[in-house]
């Protein structure tokens, strides 16, 4: 991690959801202020819905639900668009409405999964709230942030679901709880922050720490036999360790972040995995490819942090090692049955990633730099309802699936590139070799005309002097016939 230049925005927003949001503000009947009103509105009809042992409940309560995001959207997105710079005062009264009415649907909602949730994790939740939104009315901070609105729906959903029992394949309550204590973490450290304790440019560290902790909680829940949630351990790891390389390259970083970064990954992505594959797939067997995985990861990240890992493109150099780890926990929860299976599906992860001269899309560059993000807004959302049907669909294997899909087809989408390159150019050149050339071949010559394309007539060696004597004496040799005449001859 380097440092780098300062910014306020971590994640790229594309110019199309901030053109959608200003004709949203204009067109608007409501103010910001009556839509927090309306937000209010909505609590105790939620809450009576949620009480009611009936059917319909479970429809009822997710539009009641998706009605209150919309509005809390929208409230959001007319008070940035019609606020006046001049009245800072109505300004600091409509944040504090729009912070003041989410905390009542919280509330409810976590007083009714209380028998599965620890409600002191629910009022600890509260409670950084209030300290986040008095820290913001003194000056200090602010209540905008869309890491801190993606943890707290996801949190709400979750209570929604965990406390009627909906989905309890996939929402089981140790995620839920799981969750919630990393949303009570998340708003601590924005807290620090905003009292100045913690500083911009130690973000990045605390998100390898954050790196750290899952891939140490992983290894964990895999001594319990619970792949599933250890590969949402990994996913937290990788979400901490994109947002870690994000915040250092925006705010800068620390000599010892590098190292702790270095660290998160080799355990995160490193010996966990290997960690995952002795435990499960047992015996010397297991063991034996859990140590050749790890000596790979740790060759990846040595090269990555040697060479900088990243093309001139700005992609990798070889499968990043969190495609690996993914590949190794996906198997072990699909065919942990089949040790062979795992054993391939490693393998190809360890190939992939000592694939040092095949470029891979750098996914967390292309989010921050723009490229095709309006793209990558839309394919998240289609992940997440794809997740939600495999899951309604399949179960808890659905969604792992789907993700060990998604990895695989990461790691082959360079080979099967230059697969097709070769497939087309096939015809150019002829033969096995036209077929097995990664790059275009060079076009042939030009077709010969028919002279040259004639097959010359072999004359025997013993006729050869017959036929010179036989020549007139008079005619030119080829050579003569061929060079300018001298002028001193003349």
């Amino acid at each position: 991690m380097s440092p780098s230049r300062p910014s306020s925005r971590l994640l790229f927003r594309p110019a199309c959801v901030d053109g959608l949001e200003r004709r949203l503000a204009e067109r608007s009947p409501l103010g910001p202020d009556a839509l927090s009103i309306a937000k209010l509105a909505l609590v105790l009809p939620t809450a009576t819905v949620l009480a009611a042992p009936r059917a319909w409940a479970l429809p009822a309560a997710l539009g009641l639900f998706a009605l209150f995001a919309v509005l809390d959207y929208l409230d959001g997105v007319v008070a940035r668009g019609r606020r006046d710079p001049a009245d800072a005062r109505g300004a600091l009264l409509g944040r504090v409405l729009d912070r003041l009415t989410d905390s009542p649907m919280l509330l409810v909602l976590g007083a009714h999964a209380a028998r599965v949730v620890p409600l002191e994790g629910v009022l600890a939740r509260l409670g950084f709230d209030l300290v986040l939104l008095a820290l913001f009315v003194a000056g200090r901070g602010s209540t905008e942030n869309r890491v801190r609105t993606a943890l707290s729906y996801a949190l709400l959903l979750a209570l929604l679901f965990v406390g009627r029992g909906w989905a309890p394949a996939s929402i089981t309550p140790g995620r839920v709880v799981a969750l919630l204590w990393v949303s009570v973490a998340f708003n601590a450290l924005v807290a620090l922050h905003n009292l100045g304790v913690l500083p911009k440019r130690r973000f990045a560290d605390a998100l390898s720490a954050a790196n750290l902790a899952c891939g140490g909680a992983a290894m964990v829940f895999v001594a319990g036999g619970r792949t599933g949630a250890a590969i949402a351990c990994l996913l937290g790891s990788a979400l901490f360790d994109g947002l870690d390389g994000a915040a250092a390259r925006r705010w800068g970083g620390s000599r010892f972040g590098v190292w702790a970064d270095d660290v998160a990954d080799a355990l995160s992505y490193g010996v966990a995995p290997a960690f995952a594959l002795g435990a499960l797939l047992g015996g010397g067997v297991g063991v034996a490819i859990g140590v050749a995985y790890a000596a790979s990861v740790f060759g990846r990240l040595a090269y990555f942090t040697w060479t900088g890992g990243v093309g001139a493109d700005g992609s990798f150099r070889g499968a990043p090692s969190t495609v690996g780890a993914v590949l190794v926990y996906t198997s072990l929860h699909l065919f942990g049955d089949a040790p062979a299976l795992v054993g391939a599906c490693v393998g190809g992860a360890v190939v992939a990633m000592s694939a040092f001269d095949v470029p891979y899309r750098h996914l967390g560059r292309v989010v921050e730099r723009g490229a095709a993000a309006p793209m990558l807004w839309a394919a998240v959302p289609a992940a997440v309802v794809l997740a939600a049907v495999a899951a309604a669909r399949f179960g808890p294997d659905g969604p792992v699936g789907l993700l060990f899909g998604l990895a695989l087809a990461y790691a082959l989408r360079p080979a099967a590139r230059r697969f097709g390159e070769a497939w087309r150019n096939r015809s150019v050149g002829g033969g096995v070799g036209g077929a097995c050339e990664m790059t275009p071949r060079r076009p042939p010559p030009s077709a010969p005309t028919p002279e040259e394309d004639a097959p010359e007539e072999e004359v025997p060696e013993e006729e050869a002097p017959l036929e010179k004597t036989l020549a007139p004496e008079n005619a030119a040799t080829p050579a003569e016939a061929s060079s300018p005449t001298d002028p001193a001859s003349g």
